[in-house]
């Protein structure tokens, strides 16, 4: 089945993960994406290619996670899984996208948000950085392209 293909001034929404007892203050959602496909566009609108989602939206955050109260921080990324996109070559949803030999995003389900400290949280009281966050921890939120989006009909996939 076909899916709607992501363009320019959609928009992702980004679920942090669950991971108790911390809590992760992220920036204000839904987050734009802006497409560069060289060669697909619906209604004037540039198409989004996977790296316009998993290398272009790297986002800080702060998190604490009680006694660590004085707030750690990190990155997150997107991941996209394989419904979110097309196949490269062996699938000709246009001729253009088939030209491209890229996939191109779709709005296929929810993805990954991957989750990167860089900062420990630290504990106030005694300096202590949290032990279950160390530096280069990652932790899953899900994403989600928000509905609606700006391309209502045109589908790839």
């Amino acid at each position: 089945m076909s899916e709607i293909v992501i363009v320019t001034n959609d928009t992702v929404t980004i679920t942090p993960p669950t991971d108790p007892p911390a809590v992760y203050i992220i920036p204000p959602n839904p987050l734009p994406v802006v497409g560069t496909s060289p060669v697909l566009t619906v209604r004037g609108v540039k198409a989004c290619l996977p790296d316009d989602i998993e290398v272009t939206i790297v986002t800080p955050f702060t998190y604490t996670a009680a006694p660590y109260t004085t707030p750690g921080s990190g990155t997150f990324n997107l991941k996209l899984r394989g419904g979110n996109k097309t196949q490269k070559t062996t699938q000709k949803t246009t001729q253009k996208a088939s030209q491209s030999k890229k996939p191109i995003v779709i709005n296929g389900g929810t993805f990954d948000a991957e989750f990167t400290i860089i900062t420990p949280a630290v504990n106030p009281v005694n300096g202590t950085p949290d032990p279950n966050r160390p530096a280069n921890t990652k932790k899953t939120g899900i994403a989600q392209f928000t509905a609606p989006t700006v391309n209502t009909f045109f589908r790839a996939g």
